[in-house]
């Protein structure tokens, strides 16, 4: 005579929310070393597309338009580096924790580069100074300002000039006025940050795909 046996009805269920708890759990650890990983790596690409860009040489008194004469720059590698450190220092990459279920997933990694108003930036030291009582606000001009007339009645003289901040050039009185040059003006939705990062999307996804290979062992 066989033993009778006992028979359990296993709640499958609780079975798949136990599994995907623990997948959940693991992925979230993974996302947490990862956004240590990928922060180093992302801002040596920001400053990279920066200090790459025809505006950042322009603004060290190279190339075609001198930026540094038109924006009378002191020591222009100090003060754009500066914006720069000033940029990346403050840039994070935000967890969202990862949530798996029977219905799907939700969750993931943003990184954030940039504030929209770009007062991260603007807050930077020597991105406006005063000359005569004028205040020229020349890093806001640059980022936002387009071709709109920014100093009125005058307009730039280059030369030898021992009194200008730059030696290159001054500003004097004028029927015209004065503007960032067209070929570096910029607005709220294009200018050297945002070209500089709308640009590097495909390297900063090769970097978490990298970083996240390594860590899961693959």
């Amino acid at each position: 005579m066989g033993a009778n046996r006992i028979m359990l009805e296993l709640d499958e269920s609780h079975f798949e929310q136990v599994i995907l708890k623990a997948l959940g759990d693991k992925f979230n650890k993974i996302l947490g070393n990862l956004s240590d990983f990928i922060l180093d790596d992302a801002r040596l690409i920001v400053r990279t597309a920066i200090t790459d860009s025809p505006e950042y040489s322009a603004l060290l008194g190279q190339g075609g338009v001198d930026l540094q004469a038109h924006f009378g720059l002191i020591s222009p590698v100090t003060v754009v580096n500066d914006i720069i450190y000033q940029l990346i220092d403050n840039m994070t990459v935000d967890v969202q924790k990862f949530k798996i279920s029977a219905n799907g997933s939700s969750g993931g990694l943003s990184l954030k580069i940039l504030r929209g108003d770009f007062s991260d930036v603007l807050a930077a030291k020597g991105t406006s100074y005063y000359s005569k009582h004028y205040l020229i606000d020349w890093l806001r001009w640059l980022l936002i300002e387009g071709t709109n007339d920014v100093v009125v009645g005058f307009d730039i003289s280059f030369g030898d000039y021992k009194q200008s901040r730059s030696k290159k050039a001054i500003m004097i009185e004028s029927h015209s006025s004065w503007h960032v040059p067209s070929a570096y003006s910029g607005t709220n939705q294009d200018n050297l940050l945002t070209r500089a990062i709308n640009g590097i999307e495909g390297k900063i996804g090769i970097i978490i795909e990298n970083n996240l290979k390594k860590l899961l062992g693959i």
